[in-house]
């Protein structure tokens, strides 16, 4: 009973502010979320699975299309948008109570008593990066909960099952590649080679048949920086590292990963010396606690797991954040766990050593870890209470200032009128009208180059008449996640020379600019 209270208080937080923010306006936060609705919309609608954002219209070849499929059967269901939102918010948040249940079971199969398996599972639920992954239609809660079934079957033995779930994990996100790879030697390393097979041979349609509709498909987009962050990993990949060093890379996301880790537990958004290094620390503490668990032959799959999905992370583009290590959550909450565990014995031991020194030792190292623990307890109640909320309030009251724009797209331009815009996807759900968004490439950003972010966007005017776009949509708000005081007021000027002005509104913030300029 003490273990059912556990899970439903740590699900209280994200059920509160799933419920205050049904209606969603927080809808293209983050881009990727607004496409695979848009994606959603076109299976469901029966044009296949496309983006039916862009005016060509191509097919999804980014993102599997498993969680996208989910949500089609949500807009099947109530196709009105976007009073179908509070339904879609339903179906994300439900998977929150699944990845409870699996996170308590999990905790208890590697050795956790059920009072601390539920003290640990509600931890994870109630994680800030869990809580928004829970308000948002993104695919890693969905993700979390098949990786954690997947890595259970395997660690039971059940090969099919396992291989099935594993499947279903890399069609809701193709970072669970590393599953066809460590469940197989998993199972080699027991001489289980029938497990093996079996495992491979079905999570492997999975693999090869996303494979297939990606090549197969490759031929029907463009190659241009303005289509390729729609349409291809690796071919963004490649575009943002051209010229970059790999090493670089690496080394730089190293940091960033550790405090990703750091921040799963006690997310901080200050950015400051002092919390970045307690987060640090939290994240070191989690390898250590992992490495310790893992030697005593604990939790060993899913560490093996991570130490190739880490190595993702750290080959990627985009800087590690907590929302990409969140899959990593449960792994990382029982490392500090250990790791605390181990230390608060050492102290205890020191302690009872009865010496001046020794105890003035163990005193600033249990401070050390009081003051952690301090860290992330109000870190996390201010991001859950605080931040988020006031993240979904500006969120609403933007979509409020946006209207007059979106009405004047609606009534005084033709259906087929190409918009460019940060939030393409949702301008095309509200306005019917299709467009493109130019990203800045994370590398780009992470120079912060001035002049070569001007060089960058001096391609509007080439790409607009090249892919015939005929309108402009600016906001204040616009790359509010990409360095947004470098990159938005280049890009305001440089829409502003490319394009005639449209519509100021009263807001000041935001208009609409029709017919590209001559070049």
């Amino acid at each position: 009973m003490l273990v059912v209270l556990l899970l439903i208080a740590g699900l209280l937080p994200s059920a509160w502010l799933a419920w205050q923010w049904r209606a969603m306006p927080q809808l293209g936060i983050y881009h990727d979320d607004a496409i695979y609705l848009v994606s959603a919309k076109s299976i469901a609608e029966g044009s296949g699975y496309r983006i039916d954002s862009l005016p060509e219209r191509p097919p999804q070849t980014k993102y599997p299309p498993l969680w996208p499929v989910l949500l089609a059967g949500v807009w099947k269901l109530a196709p009105e948008y976007p009073a179908n939102l509070p339904w879609m918010a339903l179906l994300v948040w439900l998977f929150l109570p699944l990845c409870a249940w699996l996170s308590w079971t999990l905790f208890r199969r590697e050795g956790f008593s059920d009072l601390t398996a539920g003290i640990l599972a509600a931890i994870v639920c109630a994680a800030p990066t869990t809580v928004m992954a829970s308000t948002l239609l993104l695919s890693e809660l969905p993700f979390l909960g098949l990786l954690l079934a997947a890595l259970m079957a395997v660690s039971r033995g059940s090969a099919l099952a396992a291989g099935l779930l594993g499947g279903a994990a890399f069609l809701t996100r193709s970072a669970a590649l590393p599953l066809a790879i460590v469940a197989p030697v998993w199972f080699a390393t027991r001489r289980e080679w029938r497990k093996a097979g079996l495992f491979t041979a079905a999570m492997l349609p999975a693999v090869a048949g996303w494979q297939w509709w990606t090549f197969a498909n490759r031929g029907a987009v463009a190659e241009d920086p303005l289509t390729l962050f729609y349409t291809s990993y690796l071919g963004y990949w490649k575009l943002d590292l051209a010229g970059a060093s790999l090493p670089g890379l690496v080394y730089a996301n190293s940091g960033a990963l550790l405090n990703a880790l750091g921040h799963l537990i006690a997310f901080d958004a200050t950015g400051d010396f002092l919390p970045s290094m307690l987060a640090r620390a939290l994240g070191s503490a989690a390898i250590a606690g992992v490495i310790r668990l893992a030697r005593h032959e604990r939790f060993r799959l899913y560490a093996a797991f991570a130490a190739l999905y880490c190595a993702q992370l750290l080959c990627w583009n985009y800087p590690p954040v907590a929302r990409f290590a969140l899959p990593l959550l449960p792994l990382a909450v029982a490392g500090v766990w250990a790791e605390f565990a181990n230390l608060a014995g050492m102290v205890e031991a020191v302690w009872k050593r009865n010496k001046p020194g020794d105890r003035v030792a163990s005193a600033l190292t249990g401070a050390l870890v009081a003051a952690l623990v301090a860290f992330a307890a109000i870190g996390n109640a201010s991001a859950i209470f605080r931040l988020l909320p006031e993240s979904y309030r500006q969120h609403d009251e933007i979509a409020v200032k946006n209207q007059p724009a979106l009405e004047w797209l609606r009534q005084n331009t033709p259906g087929s009128a190409r918009v460019l815009s940060y939030g393409d996807p949702s301008v095309y759900l509200m306005t019917g009208r299709r467009g493109y968004s130019l990203r800045v490439p994370p590398g780009v950003q992470k120079r912060g180059d001035r002049k070569e972010i001007e060089r960058y966007f001096r391609q509007i005017p080439v790409l607009a008449r090249a892919h015939g776009i005929g309108f402009a949509l600016l906001a204040l708000t616009d790359y509010h996640l990409d360095s947004q005081e470098l990159t938005w007021p280049v890009y305001r000027n440089e829409v502003q020379r490319a394009f005639r002005e449209g519509l100021l509104t009263a807001s000041g913030g935001v208009y609409v600019a029709a017919e590209p300029a001559a070049p």
